[in-house]
């Protein structure tokens, strides 16, 4: 059996890729495509910080399909030895 895309998938479904096969989507090379991480050369200086001194979510724009998409990365806070909670991308 051939899948063959949905023609024409329902607007809030478009991101996943419907097929004619409702146990596929198309999800998986799209979450490749996501920018999940922050390269270390120069993103150091463009990191922004809230005003009680938090890092600020980033926001990244990538294409994919042809079509420009952008995503609001935030830090993830992770607990020292000590208890202390620090941001870090990444």
């Amino acid at each position: 059996m051939q899948i063959k895309p949905v023609k024409p998938a329902p607007m809030q479904l478009d991101l996943f890729g419907m097929v004619s096969d409702p146990r596929y989507v198309n999800l998986i090379p799209f979450y490749e495509a996501l920018p999940r991480t922050v390269p270390g050369s120069g993103w150091a200086a463009s990191i922004k910080r809230n005003a009680d001194g938090t890092i600020a979510p980033k926001k990244r724009s990538f294409m994919y399909d042809k079509k420009q998409y952008s995503l609001m990365m935030s830090p993830a806070y992770i607990e020292d030895a000590n208890g202390k909670l620090e941001a870090h991308f990444p």
